[in-house]
């Protein structure tokens, strides 16, 4: 029974494992595949959005807990964790994927390959070139890595006081969002400039953070109330899909509102579905498959662009219907490896040198991955 004064999305929140967030990961991680599987109609991208908001939500949730716990938040456990948690399989996959580039292109893109390994190819398909090998969609990941070296500083100096942090992430994101405008608009920024650089997506992630901080500062509960009814996601779906085909198809709509409105459209409905997690239609993404699909997210997210072009290479003249769930089982599979032998591995070790309590254990299947965790 939940409490008279307490919301169901506060007590899904403060349980052990928060709910629908690895549904949320399985769905994301898949409309990126299915993008890339020669479905370009299909809004992918927006699996990598889904990830920036969902990878900046959890970050800031896990550091609140940990300064709740602890009464302060160790950043050299921080880093410690995010370094255990993504660079082994990155790098397992990296090494792979520049084997294969050796032995099957005689002049492979070196300096994306170099671009990645540093994570900076986001700037490097900004501004240097758009290269687009199967290793371009790690410019998502590097993103993610920079966020990753500045959101626990700003978190850990303003922490005491979440309605002030709360204002402060808010004036950051309405800036980025006139300076992203601007620039567009006024300044002929480049689509691409604006598709891949961290300053120009790093509002996603900051709404995820922002998201975060006024659950735990439990502001807006009457507003959270009403949202969180088990008929509004029936509403809000309908006007998701439309801003999300608009986004993907209408350059100015996207780099102008698009980019402001969907992440936050998708964060209300992030939470929404944490509400509403053992609610009919909105439990399925809590169904066990669902659930392992989202577990190993970042490794389908690593593996997808490769593993296809593999299929694809071996299978040269087989008919597309019959390749493509060739190409999703070989990718579903190599994933639940790249997860059972490189990254569970690690996630033990992550445990045991940084100390985690149990709740924030507990809460590893949402951390992104972080996309975690995805691409475009």
């Amino acid at each position: 029974m939940t409490p008279p004064n307490r919301l169901p999305l506060q007590e899904a929140m403060e349980s052990g494992q928060i709910p629908a967030l690895g549904g949320i990961r399985a769905v994301a991680v898949f409309l990126v595949i299915v993008f890339h599987a020669s479905f370009p109609a299909v809004p992918g991208p927006h699996g990598v959005l889904m990830f920036f908001v969902l990878s900046g939500f959890l970050i800031t949730w896990l550091l609140l807990k940990e300064q709740e716990q602890r009464g302060a938040i160790s950043l050299s456990a921080f880093y410690k964790r995010r370094l255990l948690r993504i660079f082994p399989a990155f790098y397992v996959f990296w090494v792979l994927y520049v084997i294969h580039a050796v032995a099957t292109n005689k002049q492979p893109p070196w300096g994306a390959y170099i671009a990645s390994f540093f994570y900076v190819s986001d700037y490097y398909r900004s501004v240097v070139s758009a290269v687009n090998d199967n290793m371009g969609h790690t410019w998502s990941l590097a993103i993610e890595e920079q966020f990753y070296l500045l959101c626990p500083l700003l978190v850990v100096y303003l922490c005491r006081d979440l309605k002030f942090l709360a204002k402060v992430l808010a004036v950051l994101v309405g800036f980025l969002w006139i300076a992203r405008a601007v620039r567009y608009t006024l300044l002929g920024l480049s689509s691409e400039y604006i598709y891949h650089a961290f300053d120009t997506r790093v509002d996603h992630l900051l709404i995820g953070c922002l998201c975060a901080v006024v659950l735990k500062a439990g502001l807006f509960s009457g507003f959270w109330k009403r949202v969180c009814v088990w008929q509004a996601p029936l509403l809000l779906l309908p006007v998701i899909v439309a801003s999300a085909i608009l986004t993907h198809r209408v350059e100015a709509y996207r780099n102008t509102i698009g980019y402001a409105v969907d992440p936050l459209l998708f964060a209300l409905f992030m939470c929404q579905m944490i509400a509403l997690h053992d609610k009919p239609v909105w439990s399925a993404l809590n169904w066990t498959w669902v659930t392992f699909l989202g577990t190993i997210s970042y490794s389908l997210y690593l593996y997808h662009p490769l593993t296809f072009q593999i299929v694809h290479e071996v299978l040269p003249n087989l008919a597309y219907r019959y390749k493509a769930p060739i190409g999703y089982g070989v990718t579903i599979l190599v994933a639940y490896l790249s997860y059972r032998f490189i990254e569970t591995p690690f996630l033990r070790l992550k445990k045991r040198a940084t100390r985690i309590q149990p709740a924030d254990d507990a809460v590893r299947t949402g951390e992104l991955t972080e996309f975690q965790h995805a691409r475009s």
